[in-house]
């Protein structure tokens, strides 16, 4: 829906999996600042401790980046148009874990509304923390 609360919001994705997650109500952009189409504070989507390489640790720096993602707009539905956030790279994780990642350990992130902001892929982007 693109409106959410006033608050700034952080979503943290931690462990070594994500399932198909459906939000309402994230206001992209870079974290903390204004939201020019709303006026209101941007959300966070933080990976900072996700544990990318499947070692038990989230000390990953530097194993997968913004280009490791792809960013689609869909208005399948016909009331919002999303943006969906899927995991597509990897190279620089194990050939095993690189696969699990692309095939079970992280579905597909929708971002119901979102879609409807101007440039809302760049604005998801600057939502994203991959430390």
């Amino acid at each position: 829906d693109g409106v959410g609360n006033l608050a700034k919001e952080a979503f943290s994705f931690t462990g070594s999996e994500v399932g198909e997650v459906v939000m309402g109500g994230f206001n992209p952009g870079a974290w903390g600042s204004i939201n020019p189409d709303n006026g209101r504070l941007t959300d966070q989507l933080d990976f900072s401790q996700f544990d990318w390489n499947g070692d038990g640790v989230a000390n990953d720096a530097g194993l997968v980046s913004l280009s490791d993602f792809s960013f689609t707009v869909e208005d399948s539905d016909g009331y919002f148009a999303d943006v969906v956030i899927d995991f597509i790279g990897g190279e620089n994780l194990s050939g095993d874990r690189q696969s699990e990642l692309l095939t079970t350990d992280f579905e597909s992130i929708r971002l119901v509304g979102v879609g409807e902001f101007d440039n809302a892929v760049d604005l998801v982007g600057a939502s994203m923390l991959i430390a």
